[in-house]
């Protein structure tokens, strides 16, 4: 290795092998000519390489098969001409200013504001009951269209925001599409409310590839403290079952055989009741905590193995331990 490099140091602190993108900063004093990212084995990696901070580089790549309990060592170095180019994992990641989707599912945002999730397995199934399906740009309506705002999973009406307990609407409106590059898309959805006295602004990302996990961050601006704001998470499921764990709470549906978990550093959350028809139904209410920022990840629940009424809490607990447990990263000179 040549002496201008730095090592990074990838550690993974769970038992289980894992792989996933990582953004790690470099001082730009430490920097060196017409970088790149380089692996033990001295393959060129795909990489994101930011200089515009006059301060630090960040540099995002997929850090692959890092051992359990253990750390792999990257290199940062000037472009070595000779070495072989690893490619990443085929994966899909595609948006526009309204959803977002990769493998597993697909994120919309209404025009209401709301998040609808689908999951894309089922929106490529046939429905044998319809005999002359409607297509518009190639996609079928009813299947998972944004078009017919129909989900098979009816993950509907998510991230809506309730201000001292009502619901309120957004005065002005309006999502666009940050980012969707080599390892993870971000949309953005930004509202006001009471004629712009609040101001909140929605991150939504997901991860390339086949992860089950939105990310969501919500920011406020302008919230009195005396004033409670509350995010409402009512996915559409018929007979609903909450497991609350640390952190998490999963909301599921033995019937259906499906659900989803709520994953937070800091999840403040109340279940609240509507009754309708002389039909009662539970919904999920998050609170924002006093730092007006609030960091969730919604994660698609399948099956258990040993009894498909059941959720697959293993593989959520998993999941929940990454997104609260990143790969950690330290750099050295060599």
């Amino acid at each position: 290795m040549q002496k201008s490099a730095l090592a990074i140091k990838i550690s993974n602190p769970s038992s289980w092998v894992r792989t996933e993108s990582v953004e790690v900063e470099i001082p730009v004093a430490l920097s060196v000519p017409s970088p790149q990212i380089y692996d033990d084995h001295n393959c060129e990696l795909t990489s994101q390489i930011n200089t515009e901070n006059h301060e630090k580089i960040r540099v995002k790549f997929v850090a692959e098969d890092i051992p359990a309990n253990g750390y792999r060592i990257y290199y940062f170095k000037t472009r070595d001409r000779l070495a072989d180019f690893h490619l990443p994992a085929e994966g899909l990641l595609d948006g526009n200013n309204f959803y977002l989707e990769n493998d597993i599912l697909r994120v919309v945002i209404e025009e209401n504001g709301s998040l609808t999730v689908m999951e894309r397995l089922q929106m490529a199934k046939v429905d044998p009951f319809r005999k002359n399906p409607i297509e518009i740009m190639g996609e079928e309506l009813g299947a998972g269209s944004i078009w017919a705002r129909d989900a098979f999973f009816n993950f509907r009406n998510l991230n809506i925001p309730y201000f001292d307990g009502k619901k309120i609407k957004s005065s002005k409106m309006y999502n666009q599409l940050e980012l969707a590059g080599d390892f993870n898309g971000v949309l953005t959805l930004h509202r006001e409310i009471e004629d712009g006295k609040i101001a909140i602004r929605s991150n939504i990302s997901l991860q390339k590839g086949e992860t089950p996990l939105i990310r969501i961050r919500n920011s406020i601006d302008n919230q009195t403290q005396n004033n409670s704001l509350f995010f409402q998470f009512a996915p559409q499921l018929k007979s609903l079952q909450y497991i609350k764990g640390k952190n998490s709470i999963i909301i599921w549906d033995k019937e259906q055989k499906h659900g989803m978990g709520i994953v937070s550093a800091n999840l403040q959350y109340k279940l609240e009741s509507t009754e309708k028809d002389h039909t009662s139904s539970e919904f999920l209410m998050l609170k924002v905590p006093n730092t007006n920022k609030m960091k969730i990840a919604l994660v698609l629940l399948e099956p258990s193995l040993a009894d498909s009424t059941l959720p697959n809490e293993e593989g959520f607990k998993r999941i929940a331990e990454e997104y609260l447990n990143h790969l950690s990263w330290e750099i050295t000179n060599i």
